[in-house]
């Protein structure tokens, strides 16, 4: 009876060994990534730190390192929920600037040109900058001391469908941009940006001059304190409440600012025109989709 217990308890060591050892070659061949990190994030894939970091980033007395890069799903502009290395980067990037106020951070979104972009800017790696931007700026980060670029990768920068190298930090001397906010505030306070929708559409459609035209006024908004834009609604002479209708355009457009481009509301002033601002005749269809618009035009 003793014996065989003891050869049971001996089966059940064996066990144990061959699992824990299994567990501990399995660990270190294929480590989790950052699936214990302090955001409970389980990254897109293993593996593939060779290309996804390190990354490091530096300004004179200031050097900061992570093992991995910040990434974004193909096609999106949300940033994919990080480890606790890449947190550590953003918030020491955020003290270091707002320590040193005369100094500037570009960020530089990358993308490739096959992605679809949905966001109001020209292309989805200034989206991505802007979406990074964001957290600095929640981190308390001046606006006016961030700026963001964009540049192309090749198809190889993705690892399945998650973009691992999402972007670079690049420091420089603040100001230097007069002559861009004096160019963006001549041209945009004097003639507004015009947007127009699509037969029951509730967003606008977009050209690529409507994408940088809206990204010159983000940059402006950053830029000068105390700009704001006023966002105004306008239709044909057809049909009756136009007045109304104007209003609730320019209010839904105002809102769609807000959540694409991350406008403050309180920068914005929503007002509808009605028919009493045509800028093409209404005796024609033709001229009938031209009146009806938005536009948003700097006040200052």
């Amino acid at each position: 009876m003793n014996r065989t217990i003891l050869l049971i308890l001996l089966f059940l060591l064996l066990l144990f060994v061959l699992f824990s050892g299994a567990r501990y070659f399995s660990n270190l061949l294929c480590p989790d990534d950052g699936a214990n990190n302090s955001t409970g994030v389980v990254p897109a894939t293993t593996g593939g730190d060779a290309y996804c970091g390190p990354w490091s980033i530096s300004d004179k007395n200031f050097s900061q390192n992570s093992n991995r890069y910040i990434r974004f799903a193909r096609d999106e502009y949300d940033v994919v929920p990080y480890a606790q290395d890449v947190e550590n980067l953003i918030n020491e990037t955020s003290e270091y600037l707002i320590a040193n106020q005369d100094r500037a951070v570009t960020i530089v979104g990358v993308y490739d040109e096959s992605e679809s972009n949905s966001s109001i800017l020209p292309d989805l790696g200034l989206a991505r900058a802007d979406a990074i931007k964001t957290l600095l700026e929640d981190l308390g980060v001046e606006s006016a001391n961030i700026n963001t670029e964009s540049t192309t990768v090749e198809g190889e920068g993705f690892m399945a469908d998650t973009l691992c190298h999402g972007a670079e930090f690049r420091f420089d001397a603040a100001g230097g941009d007069d002559d861009r906010i004096g160019a963006i505030g001549d041209r945009l306070s004097a003639e507004p940006v015009r947007l127009y929708f699509d037969t029951d559409a509730k967003e606008p459609n977009l050209d690529a001059q409507n994408r940088q035209d809206l990204a010159d006024i983000i940059f402006y908004l950053d830029k000068v304190s105390t700009s704001r834009i006023e966002v105004s609604g306008h239709t044909d002479n057809i049909g009756k409440g136009n007045e109304r209708l104007s209003r609730k355009r320019a209010e839904y457009t105002a809102e769609y600012l807000a959540s694409k481009g991350g406008i403050s509301a309180d920068r914005m002033d929503s007002k509808g025109y009605g028919d009493s601002r045509p800028i093409a005749e209404n005796s024609s269809e033709e001229g009938r989709a031209q009146n009806r618009r938005v536009e948003v035009i700097l006040l200052n």
